[in-house]
């Protein structure tokens, strides 16, 4: 059992460093994977079910982590800016750059190409995400106590995609992130939260 174990991890593990090179997953050479591993194909579909169920069994982990990770440090902030910095995180913090990119490519790979169409996997894992946004952002919202319409919940719950997306595309045109302008939209964000809160 132990070393069944192992095999899986093993390979997992190998999916994950050729995702990191290259993050276009439906094109993952699973031979030369199996290959370098010295593992046979009938050993592989002994854990997955397909190159598919690896790639998510790769992927999700990271997902649930990074997930995990950000609900904590939000339930811990003591403001609405803290939370919604911890919730940006990857597009403002200088020191993350390489998960920027990381999700950057993502981004690229799954909409510039359309691949978001064509892999029920990379749906999955996408749609996913957005839900653990959604839910992230409906924390906040419950923590401070505030109190907006059921389409403006809506709308913030794509507001991580907005800002990737704004992100990307300042990247393309001026070749650097726009961490300051992100974190004067969290600014803008904050202030119209809290005023509307204020004023009812």
């Amino acid at each position: 059992m132990a070393i069944q174990k192992h095999t899986k991890e093993k390979i997992i593990k190998k999916c994950n460093q050729c995702i990191a090179k290259n993050p276009k997953f439906m094109y993952l050479n699973l031979n030369a994977i199996l290959e370098e591993l010295d593992i046979s194909k009938g050993s592989f579909y002994y854990y997955f079910k397909s190159k598919d169920d690896l790639i998510y069994q790769a992927i999700n982990p990271r997902f649930e982590e990074l997930y995990l990770k950000v609900q904590k440090s939000i339930i811990k902030s003591q403001s609405l800016k803290e939370q919604l910095c911890h919730f940006f995180f990857p597009a403002i913090d200088s020191t993350l750059e390489s998960e920027l990119i990381y999700i950057e490519n993502n981004y690229k790979y799954l909409f510039f190409e359309e691949n978001i169409k064509k892999s029920k996997i990379l749906r999955k894992l996408f749609l996913k995400g957005r839900k653990q946004r959604k839910n992230l952002i409906l924390k906040i919202i419950k923590l401070n106590g505030i109190k907006i319409n059921k389409e403006a919940s809506i709308l913030m719950g794509y507001m991580m995609d907005t800002v990737i997306s704004y992100t990307i595309f300042h990247k393309i045109l001026y070749d650097k992130y726009p961490r300051q302008e992100i974190i004067e939209v969290i600014d803008t964000l904050c202030n119209l939260i809290e005023s509307k809160n204020i004023n009812g």
